[in-house]
């Protein structure tokens, strides 16, 4: 059976009742961050929840969306024609009425709804319809601070005026339909400062924030001056969340050998995006002298990490490469593999043996270069 609705008093506003025009099955269309359509109950009494009393959720100004549209179906009788529809709606915080409605215009879409001549349907979308949707983002362009807000809907049609009054609202009895949804104000992580410093041989990383909103934390990402494009995580900084203060944070990077390096922090925010910071630059000068640390893990299976330290020439003290091998031998002193035998400048190298093909035992490898020569051993354990 339809429902039809009495002529309201809105804003102290008094219309005459006719019998010849109406609404029925009044909805607001709410698509909250792009996850589809969700009809509530207006002026309709269906298996949809009901808009008065909604929670529509939490969003983020800066990345999330509150499209909203409605849909009606009127009826008329005798000499009544509905000439259009329209859903109005405004938006203040919680506890605090206030401000002018805002009119979406409704599309006609339907004719005889349900089979009942002169049922029309109006509406910003629905299934099926060559109508497309006509919601509005009611967030976009927006400058809500955070904190609560009540969103405040009713629907009207306009009538020609005969047989029925030119405005029929569907208003809750003039109190209208309210629903409340929260704004977490989305501020840029502001960096305003990056750098670095040497101490003790470490590579010291500081930097600041003037604001954070969402901020998971800061990868602290470091390529080698030698190195071909790639960037390696040393560790992660937890962020602070959400802050309009500044704040300071650190990294010591113990890892770093003599050479040049580059640094970078990825800042993630909890939804999972993230974006880079300007890259710096820390010098801890040149090696002086070959090193061959010994591999990790070790033991090992199947692949271990084998770094050694190249040095500048040592007569000439300029940067010039040198023929560097390093080679893997078994117990016996049979040579496995050769895993490096290039010109290399001077510089820290780091080197993956894989032994997946070998069986498990005691391996020796050795680094040379010019007059240097040093040995370690390692074992393989499957």
């Amino acid at each position: 059976m339809r429902k039809i609705f009495i002529v309201l008093i809105l804003f102290c506003m008094n219309i005459s009742l006719f019998a010849g025009g109406g609404i029925f099955d009044s909805f607001a269309i709410v698509n909250a961050n792009g996850a589809g359509n969700t009809y509530y109950d207006l002026g309709a009494s269906t298996a949809n929840p009901d808009f008065q009393g909604a929670n529509l959720g939490s969003f983020d100004l800066t990345n999330h969306s509150l499209v909203l549209g409605g849909q009606l179906k009127s009826y008329k009788n005798n000499g009544t024609d509905v000439t259009g529809a329209s859903l109005f709606y405004r938006i203040y915080p919680v506890g605090s009425p206030s401000g002018s409605f805002t009119e979406i215009n409704y599309a006609f879409q339907i004719d005889n709804v349900n089979g009942h001549a002169g049922d029309q349907q109006w509406g910003t979308d629905i299934a099926g319809s060559n109508t497309t949707d006509k919601g509005v983002d009611i967030l976009s362009g927006s400058t809500l601070s955070s904190g609560d807000y009540t969103l405040e809907v009713y629907a009207v049609i306009y009538t020609n005026g005969v047989d029925a009054a030119s405005t029929i609202y569907d208003s809750r009895g003039g109190l209208n339909y309210q629903a409340t949804f929260t704004v977490n104000q989305s501020l840029p992580v502001e960096l305003t400062s990056f750098s670095a410093n040497i101490s003790n041989k470490y590579v010291e990383l500081k930097w600041k924030t003037a604001t954070e909103v969402n901020n998971y934390g800061f990868y602290v990402e470091r390529k080698s001056s030698f190195a071909k494009g790639k960037w390696n995580e040393l560790g992660f900084v937890k962020g602070h969340g959400n802050s309009n203060s500044p704040e300071e944070y650190k990294f010591v990077d113990k890892t770093a050998a003599s050479g040049k390096y580059f640094y970078r922090l990825k800042q993630v925010d909890v939804n999972g995006s993230y974006e880079y910071s300007n890259i710096i630059e820390a010098n801890l000068g040149l090696p002086s002298k070959f090193s061959l640390s010994q591999n990790y893990p070790n033991p090992f299976n199947p692949a271990t990490t084998i770094k050694y330290t190249v040095p500048v020439a040592v007569k000439t003290l300029h940067a010039t490469s040198q023929l560097v091998q390093l080679k893997i031998y078994d117990v016996l002193g049979k040579e496995v593999v050769t895993l490096v035998n290039k010109q290399q400048s001077p510089g820290n190298y780091s080197v993956t043996f894989n032994a997946s093909n070998l069986p498990s035992g005691i391996y020796f490898y050795k680094l040379t270069a010019g007059n240097f020569s040093q040995i370690r051993k390692m074992i393989l354990l499957k």
